[in-house]
């Protein structure tokens, strides 16, 4: 039994993920399906123990969403570190007489995973169950261990989000007040110039009294009144020091002396300027971020007399606003790691093409660099690359590994690569623009590839460039079937290829590349839209051999990329 301490502390650290009983999400769901078939299992579950049941995030296989506490072989799994082994329960004195062992699923195996929080608390399990009994491989159980840790990434980036939203909701609210206090400060800074005619007393109590700075500056740039709250907010002991002082408001003031130039610009222009920001530099050195709203007050000739304007202290809103920039590339790297432990899970179940993921995303960078692409489509060139063959995480071990060569039936089925990829990432936002790589680097230029049969320019332009790297490190690579091909062997195959397998202006720019020369090539045309061609339909006709992509039915080759 948990120590009562320890095991309310696990539970308020679930509790803080705000998880429990909530909506299905396709980041757990993938992740689940990805160990049901890792595993060969017919039951995936990501299970989360609360204090009298545990509850199904997402699961494969089960339709219940939560069973008793009472019942559970992950209330087991969780008192450990490592993964929760076994093998047959009906042999288990701890489980043999489970209601689940003896009735429905009928559990026999079960492999558990325990999903530990940064805070080192074991939140639940990422677990495996058959109905037979049974034993894990060593790349199983390590693959298994893996996705239970992307587990805990897609809950630590959940977590994130939600205090990312919460945080810009708090500096939305917060600006949406900034500006109703701005506007209204401005209206009636607006009537009170109109009443100082009037009233001059009456102004001054104001003016004295203001929360925000107010002030009146000449064109020359000599501070010529100000109120108490301005003198406080730029260090001064009082608005006549401020005055006296401030002489030169481009110079003294403004971090950027340009500003001030800018401040004159607008307002000649518009009459007026209102959200104008800028760094200042108060007297004792520190440098604060201000709003100034303000507007030219004419002569009768209509000169500019002065600059009459309020100025409001935003320092801690762009302290909120940096946070809120940390925290979107917070999470930008945890996609990263998450998509590069998929990569990894690929490499551990092929070893074979071990290393090719890494190969070919660094020459695909490279590559993409002399074409001339900007760095924001490099993002999604590299996850496109590290991702480009996640589809063959449904291609049956006894297809994917075979040594002979694959029958009609099983190219059809290693054909559904693509289509895979489409499926499973497409419901993600932040891949969306990455699936142009995983889901046609496959087509060819001639149309003659799968899993649409497109040609030329029609093609994405991050699939074009991949598909040659993808052959140049397959030929350049051993294989158990043959040997590695020498560069000059390869480098002329790349040139036969030209117009019919890949783009003639891609193929000719990577030769350029690999010769040594990453000097901009220009602008190669590309499809309007850049987006994941859709998804995949069955191919037209069986392809012609790829060069670097799969075996050919009856071929002795494997899987090189």
């Amino acid at each position: 039994m948990d120590h009562p301490a320890r095991e309310a502390a696990r539970l308020a650290a679930l509790h803080g993920y705000a998880i429990l009983d909530t909506e299905p999400e396709g980041g757990f769901d993938d992740l689940t399906r990805l160990a049901a078939n890792i595993c060969d299992a017919p039951i995936a579950l990501v299970s989360l123990v609360d204090h009298d049941r545990q509850w199904f995030k997402a699961r494969v296989g089960l339709e219940a969403l939560e069973t008793s506490r009472d019942f559970s072989f992950c209330a087991h799994a969780i008192r450990g570190d490592g993964l929760f082994l076994v093998p047959d329960a009906t042999e288990d004195d701890r489980f043999a007489t489970n209601p689940l062992v003896t009735g429905d699923p009928k559990i026999r195996f079960y492999v558990g995973s325990p999903l530990i929080a940064p805070d080192g608390h074991a939140l639940g399990t990422l677990c495996v169950i058959d109905r037979v009994p049974r034993e894990l491989t060593p790349l199983q159980a390590e693959a298994l261990e893996i996705l239970g840790r992307q587990v805990v990434a897609q809950l630590e980036l959940r977590k994130a989000l939600a205090d990312a939203r919460h945080a810009e909701a708090e500096l939305r609210r917060a600006h949406d007040e900034l500006e109703d206090r701005v506007q209204a400060r401005t209206s009636e800074l607006v009537a009170q110039a109109e009443m100082l005619r009037r009233a001059e007393e009456d102004y001054r109590g104001i003016f004295e009294n203001a929360v925000e700075g107010i002030y009146q500056s000449s064109p020359d740039g000599r501070c010529l009144r100000a109120n108490p709250a301005l003198a406080r907010m730029y260090g001064y002991a009082t608005p006549a020091e401020l005055v006296a002082e401030l002489s030169d408001i481009g110079h003294q003031l403004y971090v950027d002396p340009g500003r001030r130039e800018e401040f004159r610009r607008l307002i000649d222009e518009r009459g007026a300027v209102a959200g104008f920001e800028s760094q200042v530099r108060r007297k004792d050195g520190r440098i604060i971020w201000i709003s100034e709203e303000a507007r030219a007050a004419r002569d009768d000739d209509g000169a500019v007399a002065h600059y009459e304007g309020i100025v409001s202290d935003i320092t801690e809103r762009r302290r909120a606003e940096a946070e809120i920039r940390s925290l979107n590339d917070e999470l930008a790297a945890a996609y990263d790691a998450t998509i590069e432990g998929w990569a990894k899970a690929l490499d551990l179940r092929d070893k074979e093409t071990e290393g090719h993921t890494r190969r070919v995303t660094e020459m695909s960078l490279r590559l993409a660099r002399a074409l001339g692409l900007g760095e924001s489509e490099m993002v999604h060139i590299r996850r496109g690359a590290l991702l480009h063959d996640i589809g063959k995480l449904g291609v049956p071990d006894a297809i994917l590994l075979k040594p002979g060569g694959l029958t009609e039936e099983e190219w059809a089925v290693m054909r559904r690569h693509p289509g895979n990829a489409h499926d499973w990432l497409a419901s993600i936002p932040v891949l969306r623009p990455a699936l142009a790589i995983p889901h046609a680097h496959h087509e060819k230029w001639d149309g003659t590839g799968y899993p649409l049969g497109l040609a030329g320019e029609s093609i994405p332009l991050a699939a074009r460039l991949f598909a040659a790297v993808d052959i140049w490190d397959a030929l350049r690579s051993d294989r158990p079937y043959r040997a590695a091909w020498p560069e000059d062997r390869v480098r002329a195959h790349l040139r036969s290829l030209s117009g019919s397998h890949l783009d003639p202006a891609i193929a000719a720019a990577f030769l350029r590349v690999l010769g040594g020369d990453e000097s901009s090539v220009g602008v190669i045309p590309r499809p309007t839209d850049e987006a994941s061609p859709g998804p995949a339909p069955e191919p037209r006709a069986r392809p012609r051999e790829a060069s670097g992509g799969h075996r050919r039915a009856g071929s002795p080759a494997r899987s090189t990329a």
